[in-house]
């Protein structure tokens, strides 16, 4: 009985398409997997905004709005219906630069959500109606069609909570406002006060359990 192996050329041509197999598999998995993770992210963001929409609408954050004026919600203040409150499919939340904006519009409001997280992914100055698909303006009006998915962000360009207030140095259950400008859709807001929720106090805590969720007004 005539026994043959593969010869050396045979054992080079296998290689190469399992090379090639490879190249062309790996990346469309892993596009998948990022694809599913982008998913769940906009997912979290949305019951983020739903639970804000709904404690604004029973005015747990005060009064409505007035015109002119914007209400920033910190997410580190949001009780998630899920177990994991803190992290992102992708890293922990920067709960110093992620919140939610509540805008006055002429019939009711409209809710934006900027979040990012350690890896520098995110959405930022989003619509809801956005959130998860693709985002731009006709007319002065946000439509859906580029911009509103999951993507890196550039940390220094977006502010910081802590910018517009410092923590009172008579009362640890106030807050002294800054002279800070906030850039919202291309106007400037200054803040005029800050919302005591679920019994959130000052804190110079590195890491509070509560921000203070704070109340502009364009100047």
């Amino acid at each position: 009985m005539n026994k043959k192996g593969f010869t050396l050329i045979e054992l080079i041509g296998v290689i190469i398409i399992l090379g090639i197999i490879l190249l062309i598999s790996v990346p469309a998995v892993s596009g998948i997997m990022f694809e599913s993770k982008d998913g769940v992210y906009a997912s979290n963001i949305k019951s983020m905004i739903t639970e804000v929409e709904s404690l604004y609408q029973s005015k747990k954050f005060g009064s409505l709005l007035d015109d002119n004026q914007i209400l920033m919600i910190p997410i580190r203040n949001i009780e998630f219906d899920r177990s994991d409150n803190t992290k992102s499919p992708y890293g922990n939340y920067d709960f110093t630069k992620s919140y939610i904006i509540i805008e006055k519009t002429s019939y009711s409001f409209r809710t934006y959500a900027t979040v990012i997280d350690s890896t520098k992914k995110g959405v930022q100055e989003v619509v809801s109606s956005c959130l998860g698909k693709e985002e731009s303006t006709v007319d002065g009006e946000t439509v859906c069609s580029g911009g509103g998915t999951i993507q890196k962000l550039k940390p220094n360009k977006l502010p910081t909570i802590s910018d517009y207030y410092n923590c009172s140095t008579t009362n640890a259950a106030e807050y002294d406002l800054l002279d800070t400008n906030f850039k919202f859709k291309g106007a400037s807001y200054k803040a005029i006060d800050t919302i005591y929720y679920d019994g959130n106090d000052c804190s110079t805590d590195a890491n509070p359990d509560r921000y203070p969720i704070i109340l502009f007004e364009k100047r």
